[in-house]
C-alpha cells in the first residue's frame, strides 16, 4: 500500500470517527437540554441530527414532537408524532401524545372520531413492517386452521381459513406498497390554509383548514400538495400550498 493510499485511508477513518462523535454529542446535548427544560435548544440539536442523515429515525421524530408539545407548538408536535407512528408503528405512548395534541388543538381524540375515519387513519399509519408482520400472523393462523380443517372436513371452517390466507396475502402485498409510498398524510401547520380546486393562487378557496388539520396525501409538486380532507359533509379533495403543511 502506497503512502498516499495509507494517508487517504487514515483521513477517511478520522472523518468517520469525527462524524460519529458529533452525532453522539448532539444526542447528549439534546437530552441534557430537554431535562433542563431548554426545549428550543433540544429542538435545534435534534434537527441537526436530521440534517446529518437521521431523518428516518422514528425516535428522533418522537423526541422532536415532545419538544414541540412542551413549547405549545401543537401542530408541529402532531406532525412529528404522525411521522414517528409512520416509522415505528402504532405504539401506545406515541398515540397517547398525539391524542393530547388533538385535544389541545380542539379536535378531540380518536374516541370521538367516526369509526370508519378512525380505522382508515390507523391503517394508513401502518408502516411496511407492521403490514408484513400482520400478513405473516394471518397466514400462520390460516395454515394452522387449514390443517385442522382438512383433517375434519368442515366446509365452513375451510371457507374461513381460505379467507384468512387471502387476507394475509393482501397484507403482504400492502407491505410492499407501503415501502414504495413515502408519504401518506399531511398536517396543516398554518391557520386558515386555503384548499383550492386546482394548484393556482388566483382561484377562490373552497375551504379554509385550521391548524392541526390532518388530511390524506394524494400527490404533490414542488409548491403544491393535493389532499383529501374529511369534513362533516363528506371528504373534500383539493390543493394546498406545500409550505403551509407538513408531510408524513
Amino acid at each position: 500500500m502506497s503512502t498516499l493510499t495509507r494517508l487517504l485511508v487514515l483521513v477517511f477513518a478520522l472523518t468517520a470517527s469525527l462524524g460519529a462523535q458529533t452525532s453522539q454529542d448532539l444526542i447528549q446535548t439534546a437530552e441534557q437540554a430537554y431535562r433542563k427544560g431548554q426545549y428550543e435548544q433540544a429542538t435545534q440539536a435534534y434537527e441537526s441530527l436530521l440534517v446529518k442523515g437521521h431523518e428516518h429515525d422514528g425516535r428522533l421524530h418522537y423526541n422532536l414532537g415532545n419538544c414541540a408539545f412542551r413549547l405549545r407548538q401543537y401542530s408541529k408536535a402532531l406532525l412529528q408524532y404522525e411521522r414517528a407512528l409512520r416509522m415505528l408503528g402504532p405504539r401506545e405512548e406515541i398515540r397517547f401524545n398525539r391524542d393530547l395534541c388533538l385535544d389541545r388543538l380542539g379536535m378531540g381524540s380518536r374516541d370521538r372520531e367516526g369509526l370508519l375515519s378512525n380505522l382508515r387513519r390507523r391503517l394508513a399509519s401502518f408502516g411496511p413492517s407492521t403490514w408484513f408482520q400482520l400478513g405473516l400472523a394471518l397466514e400462520a393462523v390460516g395454515l394452522l386452521l387449514l390443517w385442522l380443517t382438512l383433517r375434519r372436513r368442515t366446509w365452513p371452517r375451510l371457507v374461513a381459513t381460505l379467507l384468512l390466507l387471502v387476507l394475509g396475502g393482501l397484507a403482504q402485498y400492502r407491505s410492499l406498497q407501503a415501502t414504495d409510498q413515502a408519504t401518506v398524510g399531511v398536517v396543516v401547520l398554518e391557520d386558515r390554509t386555503a384548499l383550492r380546486s386546482e394548484p393556482r393562487k388566483d382561484l377562490e378557496p373552497t375551504l379554509f383548514l385550521p391548524t392541526g388539520q390532518r388530511a390524506r396525501f394524494l400527490e404533490g409538486s414542488s409548491s403544491w400538495v393535493k389532499i383529501r380532507v374529511p369534513t362533516p359533509s363528506g371528504d373534500k379533495t383539493g390543493w394546498v400550498q406545500k409550505r403551509r403543511v407538513g408531510l408524513y
